[in-house]
């Protein structure tokens, strides 16, 4: 070889030199082309290429190229290669030749690591001069040796190219054998590159499918399937599947065909003719797989066992109703909630509520609370929301519940009602009935609800699993129910990952025949004013098998709802009498007590006792007060029982309201304090219509308070007309708050609410429990009419629990605010609702535009000296350091031991009470003077100074200082002329509580004038007063060192002005 190597080179190098090499290419330029040497070397020439023969010169460079890669002279072999390469080159017809020298140029280039040119275009081009010479044999040759090389080096990439540029329409199995190959090499490239592996492989199954080779072509898909899985890409997953399900038909594997092909059956992206494509394809495979199972089951049961689950129609899982009884109104589904829906923690409180009264009035009830219940013969409708979210129709047929019923005893099964048992749309099994649909279609992208039934006939458990319906009249499916119950939140673990307890809502326990409540609310408003009170009748209905009785109501909290009895459907809540008793009495319990559950009166049966017969109605109204703006829901949860064999069984109902509280009036009520009489105020209201096209009439105005009343001024209103108060207008009126006289005051021996607070707090800090004793209070209403004589009396209950059960969610919210330490469940026990000095606000008007009558209630409206709730208590307040002391000895761990320290520091000195004297000071005199200061200089104006303690249990030490000092309140432009003092400027003393003295002292001027008089400074100290204690005189004398076991030092400085004008009057 090496010989031949020599002999050839010599041959070429002899061809090439000297004068031959200069003529030819003068040849060229001249006239006489290479092309005509190169003839004399053809011998043939087969469908335009040409073929030389073996003496010729291109022959021998090849030759000896070829030899020279043969012995590894890689470089030499790539020169000559480059060499013939150019004279091939240069005539089309020798394409064939210049592709087979381009591949070993590529072939050398690899062998010895050259990679200054670039190799892939080089091998681009030979294969595209074989196939322009339709030699693909040579391409696909040239190519593995190609790659060959280059997956010695790791160039998959350019592996990957090469296999796809020999893909063509020739032969379809090479073709996918040849993208099969590519997807491979994508998963050997660093980083891998997984959807082009997966995009090939669908290639190539698609060669394979047209080629025939269908397991091969199902083998590609199906590894394509396991990476596009889970992506989400619908119009990739409905490809592969429908061509999987296709190829396992043609292979005769008729389930793997019906699986794929029920993977298409869904809300795609497809258009509406490619789905109907798809369904078309699916039933006849599956009429194919349903006649296949048929001849190949043993028995019946297996040949009515071809069920699949399907995830069209889409059925919502969450929204399921389950309802007692049969509802055809769509509006009163919004209002009916189902046990198994909608279970927040609101409902779970009222069902707590609920549970609780129950066990304490000893109900023996068998069942869990949050179990639900049936009867036997009773049908339970099931509301199921169905969805098509395909572009073409979908015929349902035959649609029944999946239930299954577990006899809780040997019992016999119990006919049921006829007109179900010859209703041929029920379906009659053994333990239960079940109502089928024959026949429903479902538009495209529609959505539509069934109501179906199924009808219990033994006591049991009854599971509601599914609904089983055929699909155009073929296809058997189900579908299960999958639901959550509630989040778990107890441990760290539940807290940290998603879990949730088992869901129970569509398993009921079938009990022996029951009462069955429905509840229609007629007269229910969708939007109303803040303010208004509306009368709804409940349409109370027992469509159970038995009477009716123990009908309890819990509604949730801070509801302003008052429940009448049968008797009062005619009642109006604002009943107007003419009447001229504006101060009414009543007593009521003072204790902050919350009804949480309700009796609701139904009719009196002929045994005297209360209840609803079966299949009988009554109606029960109700009165809801609107005081909150914004979208209302009042959720009320029906409770009641009855008893079957010495066994209680309870059930409920869920009702919910919502409406929309639109804003009516903003009030703003303000006092200030009388410069005319000590226990008097001026109580200023401010009201401003927030109606937007109607005027409101200001009916009435009320207040109701234990101690004080209002009166008119007499520059209040007076006309009619000005108590019309128009859209977005202002009115301001103003009254007197004045305390009730002895006469007017009906005598009582109750205690007072401080005092009872006070006591019942102490043996909270000691840890003793409170006795449970009632604390009554005499409380009274004082109206006033604004436009005529009638008078909305507080007679009516409805109207007095609206007033009360306002003040009690004030009062509530109150406290919790003020008291953060007190536990909230502890607040009742220890606050009152009404303390002596409160006043609470009423204004009545109506909506001249609708005639509506409404009221709003303003509370909080506080007279008396804010002090601490342990003002009363010896143990206390006259030594805090030992009153910690005595509250932490019976702690057992500090941490106990703090939070008791915190709590009483609270009730001491909290900083939402503002601890000031308990001293009302009044300057009187006469407003205006006459004196002729041509015979006297000067004038000497008397003054009294009106003094009283305003506390109920502490003796005040007091000092009092008349100064002429300049007020705070007093400008330096006002004309206000300065006086003096003469005589006693000063004076000392004390007050028991509730006593009241007069100072009298002298001004003196010396020319006439505005005179400011209100000018005095006082100092005061309390002491705990007790009826047997004895004062002698050395204690009046105010001095610290003379006044023993005082609690607070207060100084109080006059803020007002009380101007007197002084004239000259020279007659």
């Amino acid at each position: 070889m090496e010989r031949n190597i020599h002999h050839l080179n010599e041959q070429v190098a002899s061809a090439r030199r000297g004068i031959n090499r200069f003529f030819n290419a003068g040849r060229k330029y001249f006239g006489n082309s290479s092309k005509q040497i190169q003839k004399k070397n053809i011998i043939a020439t087969i469908e335009g290429l040409n073929r030389y023969s073996y003496q010729s010169a291109e022959a021998q460079m090849r030759k000896l190229a070829d030899l020279s890669f043969m012995l590894c002279d890689y470089k030499f072999a790539y020169s000559v290669y480059d060499n013939v390469k150019k004279d091939f080159n240069s005539n089309d017809q020798d394409k064939k030749y210049y592709a087979g020298t381009q591949g070993m140029i590529v072939l050398c280039l690899l062998m010895f690591n050259s990679v200054k040119l670039n190799i892939d275009t080089i091998m681009e081009n030979s294969v595209l001069n074989y196939n322009k010479c339709k030699t693909q044999f040579y391409a696909q040759k040239t190519t593995f040796s190609y790659n060959f090389l280059l997956k010695q080096l790791n160039e998959y990439k350019k592996v990957s190219q090469a296999f796809l540029r020999i893909t063509n329409d020739d032969s379809n199995v090479l073709s996918g054998l040849f993208l099969e190959q590519t997807s491979y090499c994508y998963l050997k490239v660093k980083p891998k590159m997984i959807r082009k592996y997966a995009f090939h492989l669908i290639l190539a199954g698609h060669r394979y499918s047209r080629s025939g080779n269908r397991e091969h072509a199902y083998r590609c898909y199906f590894s394509a399937l396991k990476i596009y899985k889970d992506k989400n890409w619908t119009l990739i997953d409905d490809h592969i599947n429908f061509t999987l399900g296709r190829q396992a038909f043609h292979l005769a594997n008729l389930d793997i065909a019906v699986e794929y092909f029920l993977k298409l059956l869904h809300g795609s992206k497809q258009s509406a003719n490619q789905q109907n494509a798809y369904m078309k394809e699916f039933l006849y495979i599956y009429e194919q797989y349903i006649e296949n199972k048929q001849q190949s089951a043993e028995s019946e049961n297996e040949k009515n066992n071809n069920i699949v689950k399907l995830s069209i129609p889409q059925v919502d899982d969450k929204s399921i109703k389950v309802l007692l009884f049969d509802v055809v109104e769509n509006q009163r589904e919004e209002h009916l909630i189902s046990d198994n829906i909608q279970q927040d923690e609101e409902w779970e409180t009222l069902d707590k509520i609920i549970s609780e009264e129950n066990h304490n009035h000893n109900f023996n009830n068998s069942f869990i609370n949050n179990q639900n219940t049936c009867t036997i013969g009773e049908p339970i409708y099931v509301v199921v929301s169905l969805s098509n979210p395909m572009k073409i129709p979908l015929e349902l047929n035959n649609i029944i519940l999946d239930c299954e019923l577990i006899p809780s005893n040997d019992e016999s099964v119990q006919p049921i009602n006829s007109s179900y048992k010859n209703d041929n749309s029920y379906l009659h099994y053994q333990y239960y009935s079940l109502q089928q649909i024959s026949y429903m279609k479902l538009a495209p992208d529609s959505k539509e609800k069934i109501k179906i039934a199924v009808i219990p006939k033994i006591e049991g458990t009854l599971k509601i699993q599914g609904i089983k319906y055929l699909l155009f009249n073929l296809v058997r499916a189900v579908h299960s129910f999958e639901r959550k119950g509630k989040r778990l939140n107890a441990t760290r673990e539940q807290r940290m990952n998603k879990m949730y307890a088992e869901d129970k809502s569509l398993i009921f326990t079938v009990t022996p025949p029951m009462p069955l409540l429905d509840v229609v609310s007629h007269s229910k408003p969708g939007s109303v004013y803040a303010g208004e009170t509306s009368k709804i009748i409940l349409e109370i209905n027992n469509k159970g098998n038995s009477t009716l009785k123990n009908l309890k109501l819990a509604m949730n909290h801070n509801s302003l709802i008052y429940i009448g009895s049968p008797e009062m459907i005619n009642d109006d809540l604002y009943d107007i009498k003419k009447s001229n008793n504006i101060l009414e009495n009543n007593e009521i319990n003072n204790k902050l007590v919350e009804v949480k559950v309700y009796d609701i009166l139904l009719p009196l049966l002929n045994d005297g006792t209360r209840g609803l017969e079966s299949g009988t109605t009554t109606l029960i109204p109700i009165w809801i007060h609107y005081s909150q703006i914004g979208k209302i829901s009042q959720r009320f949860l029906f409770n009641y029982y009855s008893e079957v064999n010495n066994q209680s069984y309870s059930r409920s109902l869920k009702y919910i309201i919502n409406v929309q509280v639109l804003p009516s009036l903003r009030i703003n009520a303000f006092t200030r304090k009388s410069s005319s009489k000590l226990n008097e105020f001026i109580l200023g209201i401010e009201i401003e219509n927030l109606l937007n096209d109607a005027s409101i009439n200001l009916q009435q105005i009320s207040i109701n308070s234990p101690m004080w009343k209002m009166k008119n001024i007499s520059s209040t209103l007076s006309n009619n007309d000005d108590y019309i108060i128009e859209p977005h207008q202002i009115s301001l009126i103003y009254y007197k708050l004045v305390q009730l006289t002895e006469n007017e005051k009906i005598k009582s021996e109750n205690m007072l609410p401080e005092f009872y607070s006070c006591q019942r707090i102490e043996n909270f800090l000691l840890g003793e429990k409170n006795k449970d004793q009632e604390h009554k209070i005499i409380l009274y209403f004082n109206h006033i009419q604004c436009n005529n004589n009638s008078l909305i009396l507080m007679e009516n209950e409805g109207l007095k629990y609206f007033i009360l059960k306002s003040k009690y969610i004030w009062k509530m919210e109150k406290l919790v605010t003020q008291y953060p330490y007190i536990p909230k469940e502890d607040l009742p026990d220890l606050f009152t609702l009404y303390q002596t000095d409160d006043v609470d606000l009423l204004i009545f008007w109506e909506n001249n535009s609708t005639k509506i009558k409404s009221h709003q209630f303003i509370p909080g409206i506080n007279l008396g000296i804010q002090q601490s709730p342990l003002q009363y208590s010896m143990k206390f307040k006259d030594n805090p350091s030992k009153s910690v002391n005595m509250i932490t000895s019976k702690a057992l761990f500090s941490q106990t031991a703090q939070k008791k320290k915190e709590l009483l520091n609270s009730l001491i000195n909290n900083k939402m009470i503002r601890d000031c004297s308990p001293l009302r000071i009044n300057l009187k005199s006469k407003n205006i003077i006459y004196h002729n200061f041509s015979q006297s200089k000067t004038c000497v104006i008397p003054v009294t100074l009106h003094i009283k303690n305003c506390s109920y249990n502490k003796l005040a030490y007091y000092k009092v200082n008349m100064t002429n000092k300049k007020l705070q309140s007093e400008s330096d432009h006002d004309n206000i002329e300065e006086f003096i003092w003469i005589g006693k400027i000063s004076s000392n003393g004390f007050l028991k509580p509730n006593e009241v003295k007069v100072l009298k002292f002298n001004a003196s001027i010396s020319k006439y004038g505005i005179y400011n008089l209100n000018k005095w400074s006082i100092k005061v100290k309390t002491q705990q007063y007790s009826p047997d204690m004895t004062i002698i005189k050395e204690d009046i004398i105010f001095d610290e060192s003379n006044i023993k076991d005082t609690e607070n030092l207060y100084m109080q400085n006059s803020t007002n002005v009380y101007n007197v004008n002084v004239i000259n009057n020279p007659n």
